[in-house]
C-alpha cells in the first residue's frame, strides 16, 4: 500500500487457491482511485502468484499492475482488463496442451496485455474493445462481439467463432488453415494472409513478449522459423471494420485532426475504397 501511494515499485510473491477470488482487484481499484485512468507506469506493482487461482484473477487490472500467475485459473481471468498485464503460465510443458484458463476470460477488456500459456475455455475475449492478448487455443464462441484490440491464437478454436465481431483483428495459427476457414466462414468476416511488414512486426513483438513471460514452446517454434510465418497464420478481420479503418486513413490525408477525419469517414457511405488509396497498416 505504501509503494502504491507513493508510486514506488513493488514486487511480491503469493500462493493462491480457488477459494480466493478477485485476486488483484482491490489493489487495482486503489491504483485507479489515486491515479485515475492513466494508472501507474507499467509493471510498477508486480505480483507473482502460483497455485489454482479462483474466479476473476486480475479483473479490471489498471495500467501499472501486472499479475504473473503460474498454474491454472478459473473463469473470468482479466475480466474488464483496463490497462494492466496478466500472465497465466503453465507450470510445465505438458500443461501447455491443456485448458489453463477458464471460461469468459477477458470479457469486456478495454486496454492492457495478456499472455495465456495454454488453452482457454469458452467465450474468450467476448466484447474485448482494446486489449492485446496471446492464447494457445480456445473453446466455443470465441471473440463474440469483439470491437477492438488484437488477439493471437496459437492453436485451434471452437464453434461459433467471431459471431457478432465488429472490430479488432485476430491472427490464428490453426492446425489446418483451410479447415479453419471452411468451419468458421461468416459473411461479416474477412480471412486474409499476412503480407505487410507492419503486421509481421506486430506478430513478432507480441510473440516475443509471450515467450519472454512464459517460455511457451509454441511461441518459440514460430519465432525460430519466423521467416515462414505467413504460411501458418490466417488474419481474421470484420469487413465493415476494415473498410472504416481504410476510410479514416484516407481522410487523415485531408484533415489535420483525427476527430475530423473520423467524422468525415462516418459520413462516407461508399461500399469500397480506391485500391490505390488503401493503407498498408495494422488496424
Amino acid at each position: 500500500q505504501h509503494s502504491m501511494q507513493n508510486g514506488h515499485s513493488f514486487t511480491g510473491s503469493y500462493v493462491v487457491n480457488n477459494e480466493q477470488r478477485d485476486v488483484g482487484v482491490i489493489t487495482g481499484s486503489a491504483i485507479a482511485r489515486q491515479y485515475g485512468e492513466e494508472g501507474l507506469p507499467e509493471d510498477t506493482i508486480f505480483a507473482y502468484t502460483e497455485g489454482h487461482a479462483g474466479q476473476s484473477l486480475a479483473a479490471y487490472a489498471p495500467h501499472g499492475l501486472t499479475i504473473h500467475h503460474t498454474g491454472d485459473a478459473n473463469d473470468y481471468v482479466g475480466k474488464g482488463l483496463s490497462g494492466g498485464t496478466v500472465i497465466v503460465n503453465a507450470p510445465n510443458e505438458e500443461r501447455e496442451q491443456e485448458i489453463i484458463a477458464g471460461n469468459v476470460s477477458f470479457y469486456g477488456a478495454s486496454r492492457g496485455k495478456a499472455y495465456i500459456n495454454g488453452k482457454a475455455g469458452e467465450r474468450f475475449c467476448i466484447r474485448n474493445s482494446g486489449a492485446d492478448v496471446v492464447v494457445e487455443g480456445i473453446g466455443d464462441h470465441g471473440l463474440e462481439y469483439m470491437t477492438g484490440g488484437h488477439v493471437i491464437i496459437l492453436g485451434d478454436v471452437g464453434k461459433n467463432f467471431g459471431q457478432g465481431m465488429s472490430g479488432g483483428v485476430s491472427y490464428i495459427f490453426p492446425s489446418d488453415i483451410e479447415a479453419f476457414k471452411k468451419a468458421n466462414q461468416l459473411p461479416t468476416l474477412a480471412f486474409k494472409r499476412v503480407q505487410h511488414d507492419e503486421e509481421k512486426q506486430l506478430l513478432k513483438s507480441m510473440l516475443e513478449e509471450h515467450y519472454r513471460y512464459t517460455e511457451s514452446t509454441k511461441a518459440k517454434d514460430i519465432l525460430n522459423q519466423f521467416e515462414n510465418v505467413t504460411e501458418h497464420v490466417i488474419k481474421v478481420i470484420p469487413k465493415d471494420y476494415e473498410l472504416m479503418m481504410q476510410k479514416i486513413d484516407i481522410q487523415l490525408r485531408q484533415h489535420n485532426k483525427k476527430d475530423d477525419a473520423m467524422l468525415a469517414a462516418f459520413y462516407d457511405n461508399s461500399l469500397s475504397v480506391d485500391e490505390t488509396l488503401k493503407p498498408a497498416v495494422v488496424y
